[in-house]
């Protein structure tokens, strides 16, 4: 039997995860995908990324108004802030449909996860533009830039058929990165949204800080996937 995606009724495969056309999510957000594993706490810690690394991935990350502007258009290309704009959501659609509480919420608070979860993947995608770069890679050369859908697919299949590969390839400095990002992130939500966390089951509060973390490492992928396009130098090292 076919199964047709709920967002725009593309036909599926039985055991497709993602909608290949629009890029929605189509099983629920706690399904093998998300319990893969993530980054080994144990032997990386925030404390694992180099100074170096991680003062350029704050540039970038907090670069305002113009320079903001001129850094995306010479180093970004649109299909990835759209794959971007599809992980958060994917992982707001998925939050509210395993934690159905969270309907009952304030619009401003679900607003504000929205928000953090699309910070979330912009911010994984800028720590792998800063790792790029970092390896003396240049970041506004590229061979050919990807078309949406492709991109798009390339993503779909990191996160959904090659995740340990590419989980395993990222160095233990962006890893570090990665951590002290989401720690940041979260640490927003219960600052601005304390009283609202803490009247929701450690369940759910569990629920939002994962799906926080795995938008991190879905923007890094956007990275990944991208850099085929990109030029590389003769210097090759894992990011």
């Amino acid at each position: 039997m076919t199964n047709f995606c709920t967002d725009c009724g593309n036909a599926l495969n039985d055991e497709a995860r993602f909608c290949t056309n629009c890029g929605i999510q189509v099983i629920d957000d706690t399904s093998d995908t998300d319990s893969k594993p993530k980054i080994n706490k144990k032997s990386v810690t925030p404390e694992t990324a180099s100074d170096d690394l991680f003062d350029r991935f704050a540039t970038i990350h907090d670069l305002k108004d113009k320079e903001h502007d001129k850094f995306y258009k010479e180093n970004v290309t649109k299909a990835a802030l759209n794959v971007t704009s599809k992980i958060e959501q994917i992982k707001i659609d998925a939050l509210l449909e395993s934690a159905p509480e969270l309907n009952e919420q304030k619009h401003i608070f679900i607003t504000y996860i929205k928000s953090s979860l699309y910070a979330g993947a912009l911010g994984g995608y800028e720590i792998f533009l800063a790792a790029w770069e970092h390896e003396g890679r240049p970041l506004d050369k590229f061979k050919s830039k990807p078309i949406n859908e492709k991109l798009l697919d390339d993503w779909i299949d990191a996160v959904d058929k090659e995740y340990d590969k590419h989980i395993d390839g990222i160095s233990d400095e962006a890893k570090g990165i990665i951590l002290r990002y989401s720690k940041f992130r979260m640490e927003g939500i219960e600052e601005n949204h304390k009283e609202e966390l803490e009247a929701l089951p450690h369940a759910t509060f569990e629920m939002i800080e994962q799906a926080l973390s795995s938008s991190i490492i879905w923007g890094y992928f956007i990275g990944i996937v991208e850099s085929k396009y990109r030029y590389k130098t003769s210097t090759q090292k894992k990011l």
